[in-house]
């Protein structure tokens, strides 16, 4: 054999070896499975179908609960288990907003017994419960030590801002305002504070006297829960804008831009939680697949404050339409609640790859069309570029050398674009790896990637 045939036929078997190594690949995907996340679904007892109106954790097994009727929950074993360590009997029962823990002994339920108004109280972890009598009922409540809280009320003659400073022996009314009564409250400290109307003429104000006079500082907004990591940095969510920070204490507030695209339904964000000044997880969003029932509750996180928000989506296995409630201890400890009795808990901080779609162009592409990643080679982060000319549903796996998939990046119905999906995670050593577009079930294309550390 002759020089250029025998290198003919080294180019031969390199692409037949290649084009046979590309096949067996791909038939791989359709035996992978989306492995386990980080995520497991966690269930409460059955409570007559009632909502869970809040839900706090004091450390990574310890946790408290409340219903929106007469009940207290209580986990010490992470939220593996719950029971109910109060639950209200009488005729006119207690209808709980908030609960808040001072210490690992005491802790506040605010609510209001129909006429019979007045908060509970424990200082025994939870085993015995004590009423502390309130003017008028508390429809949200800020704890700032055993003598000192805040209650607001909607009520129009009788509601406004009320504080105690002798633990509710006595209360006074510092504010109020006929038919502009907040009623959410969150305190920095002793002096410096913020309240909002979620309903009819909206508002976030703020006061720098304890409660005495309020300021507005963002008008027809509203907050369901406030953040502050330090006196001048903070976050609040609400209705009509989802996120919104300051940098200067609370004077002005701007809003910040979550996820969206393809199917990446941004709804209120109903409950943040911290895990450092510049990370924080969110909850509220859904991914809807097809119909609305088939939705898929998210949770938003940014770790750096909010300049990139991403999301994930807890495993396929996992089917709660929507979470309300998220809470986090530490970086690794986490709890996202939906109304009902049922929730989802990490122990390692959560999935190791977040998401972030965003819609490049609506105008119709010709083709359906994977781009290469960029960067690429790439340390971390790097984005990831596809085109589809009809609604379809969508899906972007990574997979190793091997074949095994590793995470599904997208799956969700998308309408005909260009989109451009980031793809984070620090887990990935340094190698070869693949990322594939399936339309509607069936691999359309592949890609290789670089991970270089």
């Amino acid at each position: 054999m002759n020089h250029t045939s025998h290198t003919r036929a080294v180019r031969f078997l390199s692409s037949l070896l290649y084009f046979f190594s590309i096949f067996i690949f791909i038939n791989a995907f359709n035996f992978q499975h989306n492995p386990p996340g980080a995520w497991r679904q966690q269930f409460m007892p059955e409570i007559q179908g009632l909502d869970i109106a809040d839900v706090v954790f004091l450390d990574s097994l310890t946790g408290y609960a409340v219903a929106k009727l007469n009940y207290i929950l209580k986990t010490t074993n992470g939220g593996e288990n719950w029971s109910i360590i109060y639950e209200d009997t009488t005729t006119v029962q207690f209808i709980f907003a908030r609960i808040q823990f001072i210490s690992e002994n005491e802790g506040f339920a605010g609510g209001f017994f129909g006429l019979n108004y007045g908060m509970m109280k424990t200082t025994d972890a939870g085993q015995n419960w004590s009423r502390v009598n309130t003017p008028t009922f508390a429809e949200d409540i800020f704890v700032l030590s055993s003598d000192t809280i805040w209650f607001v009320c909607t009520e129009g003659l009788t509601g406004g801002v009320f504080r105690t400073t002798n633990g509710g022996a006595s209360w006074q009314r510092l504010w109020s305002q006929i038919g502009q009564n907040p009623d959410k409250i969150h305190m920095l400290n002793a002096n410096t504070g913020f309240c909002a109307l979620n309903s009819g003429l909206r508002y976030v104000r703020r006061t720098t006297n304890g409660g005495f006079n309020w300021n507005d500082v963002d008008n027809n907004q509203t907050f369901y829960d406030i953040y502050f990591a330090d006196s001048l940095k903070g976050w609040f969510c609400g209705i009509v804008s989802p996120i919104k920070a300051t940098t200067n204490g609370g004077l002005n507030w701007f809003s910040q831009i979550l996820p969206s695209g393809g199917n990446v339904y941004v709804t209120p964000f109903f409950s943040m939680s911290n895990v450092g000044s510049d990370s924080l997880w969110g909850v509220g969003g859904i991914c809807l697949f097809g119909l609305p029932s088939n939705g898929r509750g998210m949770l938003y996180f940014t770790s750096n404050g909010g300049i990139n928000w991403v999301y994930q989506l807890p495993d396929t296995s996992i089917h709660i339409g929507q979470y309300w409630h998220v809470d986090f201890e530490g970086k690794m400890n986490g709890w996202a609640y939906r109304q009902k009795q049922t929730g989802i808990h990490t122990t390692t901080g959560g999935d190791t790859t977040f998401t972030s779609v965003r819609q490049i162009s609506d105008i119709l592409p010709g083709d359906f069309i994977l781009h290469q990643n960029y960067p690429n080679p790439f340390n971390g982060s790097t984005k990831i570029r596809f085109e589809i000319n009809k609604k379809a549903t969508v899906s972007i796996g990574i997979f190793d050398i091997t074949g095994k998939k590793l995470v599904e990046l997208v799956n969700k119905q998308f309408t005909s674009g260009q989109y451009e999906v980031d793809y984070t995670t620090n887990e990935n050593s340094s190698g070869v790896y693949f990322y594939s577009l399936s339309v509607d079930g069936t691999i359309l294309d592949t890609k290789k990637m670089i991970v270089l550390k």
